[in-house]
């Protein structure tokens, strides 16, 4: 973890990870081209991060806990389940849309990490998870869906993402907001 919530030099480092993600993936990112990026020596880098891993994951885990935020505000926005879903996916695509090394990062890039960054992966899509079965529990006068159900949304949501930035295509996610409506309606339970 960074040297504190509010450090400027390490919101720079992690701004300078992203765009070595968004250039070269996570490989590009070392010691050596932290500190081209950010002017720092490396034992100033270290006295914000002690590894470039560590660097990394926190970048990773404040891009998703963002991202999880754009969900979290659609929902206390929307009076439907629906909407919010519909609203918080289209915040989230617009917002990877207009920054490449974002989706690179939490879509493409997380998966080749170590196990840290995989760990928090899972921790991320724990949460997503959470949230949508919190909002669909507290809003849904029908049958409610089991967390299988939004296990499976929210893993196909993120197939979806993962092969569009994979494929060089990140421009095109807000165009995925349509397709994963329709895929989160698969999921509904069907009116009697």
């Amino acid at each position: 973890m960074s040297c504190e919530k509010a450090c400027g030099t390490c919101a720079s480092i992690r701004s300078a990870t992203l765009q070595l993600v968004g250039d070269h993936g996570l490989s590009g990112v070392s010691l050596d081209s932290l500190g081209e990026r950010t002017k720092l020596t490396p034992a100033q880098l270290r006295s914000h991060y002690p590894t470039v891993q560590a660097c990394v994951s926190d970048t990773y885990e404040t891009v998703s806990m963002d991202l999880l935020g754009i969900m979290a505000d659609a929902f206390a926005r929307s009076r439907s389940w629906s909407d919010a879903l519909t609203n918080g996916v289209g915040g989230v695509l617009r917002r990877l849309a207009r920054r490449p090394a974002e989706a690179r990062l939490c879509f493409v890039e997380v998966l080749r990490g170590d196990r840290e960054l995989l760990w928090r992966r899972e921790n991320m899509r724990r949460l997503t998870i959470e949230l949508l079965a919190a909002e669909h529990t507290s809003r849904s006068d029908t049958e409610h869906l089991s967390a299988v159900q939004h296990e499976m949304l929210v893993g196909a949501s993120f197939q979806l993402i993962s092969s569009r930035v994979e494929e060089g295509r990140i421009d095109t996610l807000a165009d995925l907001g349509s397709e994963l409506a329709e895929l989160a309606g698969i999921f509904e339970p069907i009116a009697a």
